[in-house]
């Protein structure tokens, strides 16, 4: 994709552009991220996400200013619209999955974390580092957050849309990348 590009047409001193010479996986860039970051709040978003509007980094910090022993916020990733028959089995399941986690109050639970789009505070980064082996970094977050003490925020109204995977091959590959 035009990553680079796009970053680079931001004249901004706050943004920093890490460019990886060889692919190492999503907990090992994301470490690397935590041991260089210096600001209150880093708000992660995977790739393939599209943010709904313009206040969904806004809605994802702005518990950190009033709850100083927050940990953790997640947001709320939705599917796309299916084209095809395994994706529109893939959204079935995640929208089952999220009227059960409405339905049962798991609002404060590993299943409320999505690794799409997460927040973190600077507190709980300096105590975070992702086993480089790790599948569920958003369950290893979340737990963590919990074991270190912190409060965690699930910010229902911080919504990222995806694409589920549209094969069999692409749900393999990106359920074990």
């Amino acid at each position: 994709d035009f990553t680079n590009k796009i970053v680079e047409q931001y004249k901004d001193k706050r943004i920093k552009l890490i460019i990886g010479q060889k692919r190492k996986g999503k907990p090992t860039r994301f470490n690397q991220l935590l041991k260089n970051f210096i600001g209150d709040a880093l708000v992660f978003f995977d790739s393939d996400v599209i943010l709904k509007d313009k206040l969904v980094v806004e809605r994802l910090v702005r518990r950190f200013k009033t709850d100083k022993n927050l940990g953790l916020v997640s947001g709320n990733p939705q599917p796309l619209p299916a084209k095809t028959f395994i994706e529109k089995a893939i959204n079935n399941f995640l929208n089952n999955r999220e009227r059960l986690k409405s339905a049962y109050n798991f609002k404060n639970s590993p299943y409320a974390v999505h690794g799409r789009t997460m927040a973190f505070s600077k507190k709980f980064i300096n105590e975070l580092n992702l086993p480089v082996d790790i599948l569920g970094d958003d369950g290893f977050s979340y737990l963590s957050c919990k074991e270190k003490g912190y409060n965690f925020y699930y910010q229902e109204k911080a919504v990222v849309w995806f694409r589920s995977p549209q094969t069999i091959k692409d749900y393999i590959n990106q359920a074990t990348r």
